[in-house]
């Protein structure tokens, strides 16, 4: 059995007429290795042909190659992630990313996945219906998805030719977590139609997949159909039997081989019948190796031989788009997600008993999850070993067992404590043959297969250090997982001081946590009592035991004069579980520490987990005020801020039942609530302190008087709060998804370029900062427009709450002016720059949310991430200066460089007008460069600009036109000097050797003539 991890998925769409490319087929016999329990013998084609001796199939691949097939290159990887993501996620996996506090934009590429799995996995395994098409799609539902009448026609038609039923399919879609749109409904049908001609799989195509060791994936289905290699096989056939090599004209004495072919029948666990020696003489006819793993590689595709059903087909390239897997590269003999197959095969292989690998390997048996799954059916039903073979008694003295049921025992042992969830999900999407593979060879894929997750997710040079933060992150997720299902009374034991032991005032760990709520479980169990859970919702029949045990709560919050809120009821719950005094104090406690430990457990989303263990810090041993202060610093940048305010007003514009008063009262409580947060409720504690009542009105005339509060700037006096709101308008839940997921569509087509800058950036491949780094590259000084537009919209009203005026936000001019008299030296130029971006990202957060509209509001965004990553690139002396020439915003892009004895100093520009601009001038002794541009317009203005610059610079550049200049070079390919040293032009080398070049004459340089240039 050869050994494969397939995961070169492209993206590339297939369509009927599209075909595939046909690879050059190596028709060599490989040679196989001999093992003790699998040997077989295998006919050798071709006169010339090298006799092979009795063995398995095409040489197996070792596992340190294996190893390195899942080690792809970072670019390729995070492109490959990028794909995954555009191809996979639903409208419902992103809303309940969004819903459970993650910012699926700004997660990496990696990380994104790994978190999309468990999202998907849940949505699979809960059975959540797609929204808007849980019954059917007829005609207008259709016209409703594809935005016309015509196109939901020929989806309809495309269905049908390709044998199936619209709403059938799109029941599929949903089971598989699928959106259901015109896009997906097309590859699915078009992949069927397209396979409807190749299947049923014929006898020589089976055995062209079986040979060349291919997966039944769409594009090796088709491509094994359209072969004439096995066909056009001809020659002299030898079979090796015992070690002696026989010449034979034919198949006529394969009757000679019956002993020999039943042997290996059973040693595959299959039954001896017509079926499994017709696969045997398929086998041994097409000089195939004849071994236990090529009768099993063959079996597997039975039903692909047999027949073809559309609706199979349909669901086998559902559950590859929703893993993430292009359509060719869909599993045919996939019948069952991939995430619940992961799930299930981890508790199926759990629950085998040792029994079971004793009769395997007693019976002669192939080791596998195969043949121990049914000899664990015959074992738990007792119905006794098949016809033919003997019954294996259990044997559990292991000085009585033979040597090979010790090893059996101890090999699935090992798969029980590897085989993990996440290593299936990467064997299933790389076609490894789980079922089939011996048990060693599974043992190294799936330590193969964590080892490669670990380096992933944790990377770094050492894999020892990826590996313990992989575990650290099993840990935490496993507890997490478990501590939302603990008993709820947990949270009123006494601890040795006579206080609550999690109260919100004392020093506890969420480990702590866990702890006590599995201790308080067990002892729930032990004596047959349920219990109320700490943040999961009861079962319908515990809620009413719950409701009818505490049916006096409501009384006895009355009688303390205590509000009867939810959080009160279940406080006063939680003191009766325990026997504990109700007082009004202890009942404060209990909703104090019960509100605390719900707001850290649902702010610490998986992202944020994985970013903490990177920085080697466990959220489960940090006392929980660290560990929500540690949070709150994450939820308060104001990129995030602005991402959930743009969020927010892309959903409200997408209301079409409300009004635009109650549109503009809903942006109103969101800014109020909003200000709160970031001002830690300032304005709380001044209502509290006054005596004030707490309502909305109190609240914003507290906020108004509050200087620079980034309070609400368009809720006048006559804002009336929620009383102005009609009765029963709500903000739909579900979050408009559609609207956003296709960004993740458009980063997967990203050129790698940006992604390989990103990376040596030290940058997260995220969708934001794919969407940034285009910008930076395409669209010059955009990131400053923004700043632009403030100054534009603002009016004087804007100030009246205490924020920024329009005279407040800085004039970019003159700040570009104050980093430009400061580039002096690397230091200072990197100061000055620093300081005029976080001043123009903190002016842009400040008046965010004076803004009512989307499309402003993620302008706003989009700079903010453009601001951030121009902060990392000016670590490498990389600067974007922002500049007005004839009236356009652009930028002057200048990168420093260093070399033995040198430095390089390059700048572009590009204008409507101008064109692209572009200089290098090295310092090397003297002083030498050029300037370079695309347009005649530039010619005078450039000669103008040299005439004063000249005696500035020390010496007269070279002016020269060409006919395209490619600014990459010049700036962004610095980040990869390597890539660009072999071609012609306008390079800069980025040696590492210490520089004998002053900086402070660099600088002068590139200071001189950007000012120059600033005013051309």
């Amino acid at each position: 059995m050869r050994i494969n991890f397939d995961t070169d998925h492209s993206t590339n769409k297939i369509s009927a007429n599209d075909g595939f490319h046909n690879e050059k087929i190596n028709d060599r016999i490989q040679k196989g290795t001999e093992s003790a329990l699998n040997s077989g013998f295998l006919v050798s084609v071709g006169q010339e042909s090298a006799l092979p001796v009795a063995g398995g199939g095409k040489e197996k691949e070792p596992m340190t190659d294996f190893a390195a097939n899942l080690q792809a290159t970072d670019v390729s990887l995070k492109t490959d992630y990028m794909s995954v993501m555009s191809l996979s996620m639903s409208d419902e996996d992103y809303s309940e990313l969004v819903r459970t506090g993650q910012e699926p934009e700004d997660m990496d590429a990696t990380d994104s996945v790994t978190i999309l799995d468990e999202i998907k996995a849940a949505v699979i395994k809960g059975g959540t219906n797609v929204s808007g098409y849980t019954d059917k799609i007829d005609p207008g539902t259709l016209a409703e998805i594809t935005g016309s009448e015509t196109a939901a026609s020929a989806l309809i038609k495309k269905a049908s030719d390709a044998g199936l039923e619209t709403t059938e399919l799109a029941k599929t879609m949903q089971e598989q977590d699928l959106t259901v749109n015109a896009e997906n409904i097309s590859r699915i049908t078009d992949t069927t139609e397209m396979l409807k001609d190749v299947l049923p799989l014929s006898d020589t195509g089976a055995a062209y997949i079986v040979q060349t060791g291919k997966a039944p994936t769409v594009e090796n289905i088709y491509q094994a159909s359209h072969s004439g290699y096995l066909d056009a096989r001809g020659g002299r056939r030898y079979y090796s039997e015992g070690g002696y090599v026989s010449e034979s004209a034919g198949l006529d004495d394969i009757e000679e081989l019956r002993p020999q072919i039943e042997d290996t029948i059973k040693k595959a666990g299959l039954e001896i019948n017509d079926k499994t020696l017709a696969d045997a003489k398929l086998l041994i006819s097409n000089g195939i190796p004849f071994t236990s793993e090529t009768l099993l590689s063959l079996d597997s595709l039975s039903d692909l031989r047999s027949t073809y059903d559309p609706a199979t087909v349909a669901k086998s390239v559902s559950i590859a788009i929703s893993a993430g897997i292009p359509e060719s590269k869909a599993n045919l003999t996939y019948t069952e997600s991939i995430y619940i197959q992961a799930e299930d095969l981890v508790k199926e292989v759990k629950s085998i008993p040792d029994e079971a690998a004793d009769e395997v390997v007693s019976a002669g048996e192939m080791l596998n999850i195969r043949n121990l799954r049914i000899a664990a059916e015959r074992i738990n039903t007792q119905d006794g070993l098949k016809t033919g073979t003997t019954q294996v008694p259990v044997i559990n003295d292991a000085q009585s067992m033979s040597a090979e049921q010790i090893h059996a025992r101890r090999i699935l042992e090992e798969v029980r404590i590897t085989m993990t969830v996440d290593a299936n999900r990467m064997l299933y999407r790389s076609n490894f043959q789980i079922d089939i593979a011996p048990m060693e060879e599974l043992v190294d894929a799936l330590k193969a297969a964590e080892e490669a997750i670990s380096s992933r997710l944790f990377p770094d040079e050492d894999q020892t250090v990826s590996n313990n933060r992989m575990s650290v992150y099993s840990d935490v997720r496993n507890e997490l997982n478990s501590i939302p299902s603990a008993p709820a009374a947990i949270l009123g034991q006494i601890n040795s001081f006579g206080g609550f032991r999690f109260a919100a005032t004392e020093i506890y760990t969420l480990h702590e946590v866990y702890e006590a709520g599995v201790s308080r479980r067990d002892a729930y169990i032990r004596a047959g009592e349920t219990y109320e859970a700490l943040m999961t919702a009861p079962r319908a029949d515990m809620g009413d035991t719950i409701r009818k045990a505490f049916a006096n709560v409501d009384d006895i919050l009355n009688e303390l004069r205590i509000e009867t809120d939810d959080l009160n009821r279940r406080a006063v719950r939680i003191l009766g579980y325990n026997s504990i005094e109700i007082t009004p104090e202890r009942i404060e406690q209990v909703r104090e520490a019960d509100v605390t430990l719900r707001n850290v457990i649902n702010r610490l989303t998986p992202d944020k987990v994985i970013n903490m263990i990177r920085e080697d810090v466990n959220p489960l041993n940090m006392p929980i005020q660290e560990l929500g202060e540690y949070l709150d610093g994450q939820d308060s940048e104001p990129e995030r801020q602005a991402r959930d305010y743009a969020r927010f007003l892309m959903q409200l514009e997408r209301q079409n039942e409300i009004t635009e008063l109650e549109r503009d009262s809903y942006i109103g409580i969101y800014r109020m609530i909003s200000s709160l947060d970031r001002t830690d409720d300032a304005a709380v504690g001044k209502l509290l302190e006054m005596g004030t009542q707490m309502s909305f009105a109190n609240l914003l005339s507290a906020m108004r008087s509050t200087v620079k509060s980034g309070m609400d700037y368009s809720v006048g006096d006559d804002f009336g709060g929620v009383e102005s709101l009609r009765e029963g308008a709500a903000i739909d839940d579900q979050i408009s998804a559609a609207f956003t997921t296709g960004k993740f569509a458009e980063s997967a087509r990203v050129n790698e370029t940006v992604i390989e800058n990103l990376l040596q950036s030290g940058e997260k491949v995220s969708v934001s900062n794919v969407e940034a780094m285009n910008a930076l590259k395409n669209k010059r000084g955009d990131w400053v427009r923004a700043l632009k537009d403030i100054k534009n919209s603002v009016t004087s009203s804007i100030g009246s709450d205490g924020s920024e005026t329009k005279e407040d936000i800085a004039d970019i001019d003159t700040a570009v002016d104050g980093v430009l008299e400061r580039m002096t030296d690397t230091a200072s130029a990197q100061e000055a720059y620093t300081s005029m971006l976080d001043a123009v990202k903190s002016d842009i957060s400040d008046v965010l949310f004076g803004f009512n509209r989307y499309a402003d509001v993620q302008t706003m965004v989009s700079s903010m991430r453009q601001i951030g990553l121009l902060n990392s690139f000016s670590q490498d002396e990389i600067y974007d200066l922002p500049a007005d020439i004839d009236g356009e915003l652009t930028s002057i892009r200048l990168t420093i460089r260093h070399e033995s004895g040198a430095g390089r100093v390059a700048v572009s520009m590009t204008t409507e007008v101008l064109g692209n601009i572009a200089a290098e001038f090295t310092l090397r002794g003297g002083a030498s460069g050029y300037i370079a541009y695309e347009k005649d317009e530039a010619k005078d203005r450039l000669n103008d600009m040299l005439d004063s610059l000249v005696e500035e610079l020390g010496f007269v550049p070279g002016l020269i036109r060409t006919d395209r200049i490619n600014l990459d070079k010049y700036t962004d390919g610095f980040l990869n000097p390597e890539k660009n040293k072999n071609e012609a032009g306008n390079e800069i080398k980025n040696q590492t050797e210490e520089s004998d070049i002053n900086n402070i004459e660099l600088y002068k340089t590139a200071r001189n003539f950007i000012s120059a240039l600033k005013a051309i």
